[in-house]
């Protein structure tokens, strides 16, 4: 009878421990991932056939499936798996070059659409067969993710946004005024002048983006720590051509945040002049589960300025 009783008490607190799991996984939140959920899928880097458009992805690391797409206006996914693995750590990173960019396909400009890139993601979405996803994104990138949240928010435990754009603009005299705090740097008329000038072919563009790209760092010193990761970034002039075919995806959002009621985690570094404060409290004002997280010293690329206070505020408000 001892036995019994001690097998039936055994019984019983597994069955609790086990609901209690259960409960957690139903109810998790940007504070509560389980951890126990190891990588399933296959790692590497592949291609993806959709609609006729080759797509590549790069799989990597353990945890929840996080899929990171490119921001669409040119850089390829080098931009970020060279430089956030530690986020490997606690997601399995789904890096994705949408179409046109790094290893994808260019496909005509007229297949450069907001649904068509949505679908690039749900392609690569299915190919893993991840049921459940996190997402990531980066300036244009976290439009991209808000967007694809709308359509398959069932499919979405909860976003990251990094600088994102998306809902509002920066207006132009809080750019121009975030800009001109650099007025007095060596590079910073030739910077200015590139910024508004129209490209007159691919060559003159990848100067431009190269010469401009101190601007979106809180200081020269930064950006000559960080220079590396950008000047070897794969640029897609095609991207940056065809993005009058998709502008609806930032500038049709805004109405469409407040039902995005899944937990977003709002990260921005204050010295962005484009996708900065203005932007990042917007999106944490109608975004009804969203936590707003302030990078100081940090601009547009606050995991590159300031690597150790960007990993912790995700590892500490994501990992259980």
């Amino acid at each position: 009878m001892k036995n019994l009783n001690t097998s039936l008490l055994l019984i019983l607190i597994v069955a609790h421990s086990l609901y209690l799991q259960a409960a957690d996984y139903s109810g998790r939140t940007f504070n509560s991932i389980p951890s126990d959920l190891k990588n399933k899928i296959d790692a590497g880097a592949f291609f993806i056939e959709n609609n006729g458009v080759k797509i590549w992805y790069k799989v990597s690391g353990n945890g929840p499936v996080c899929i990171l797409p490119t921001p669409g206006w040119g850089p390829g996914s080098e931009l970020y798996y060279k430089s956030m693995d530690k986020l490997e750590e606690i997601f399995t990173m789904v890096y994705i070059d949408i179409r046109g960019t790094g290893k994808s396909d260019r496909p005509t400009i007229e297949q450069y659409t907001t649904s068509n890139i949505l679908s690039d993601l749900e392609a690569v979405r299915k190919k893993i067969k991840a049921d459940k996803i996190w997402l990531m994104g980066h300036s244009k990138g976290g439009a991209i993710v808000l967007n694809y949240a709308t359509q398959f928010k069932e499919r979405v435990n909860g976003i990251i946004l990094i600088n994102s754009s998306g809902g509002v603009n920066t207006p132009s005299e809080v750019m121009q005024n975030t800009m001109n705090q650099k007025q007095n740097e060596p590079w910073y008329a030739a910077a200015k002048e590139y910024f508004y000038k129209e490209p007159s072919d691919e060559k003159d563009w990848i100067t431009g983006i190269k010469t401009i790209m101190p601007i979106y760092f809180s200081t020269t010193e930064n950006f000559e720590k960080s220079k590396h990761v950008l000047m070897n970034t794969t640029l897609s002039y095609d991207a940056f051509k065809a993005q009058e075919k998709w502008f609806d995806c930032e500038n049709d959002l805004d109405p469409k945040l407040h039902t995005i009621d899944i937990p977003v985690l709002v990260i921005v570094g204050m010295d962005d002049f484009i996708c900065g404060p203005y932007v990042a409290n917007h999106l944490h004002s109608e975004l009804p589960n969203s936590k707003l997280i302030p990078v100081e010293n940090a601009g547009h690329f606050p995991w590159l300025e300031q690597p150790e206070i960007f990993f912790k505020a995700i590892i500490d408000n994501y990992k259980k």
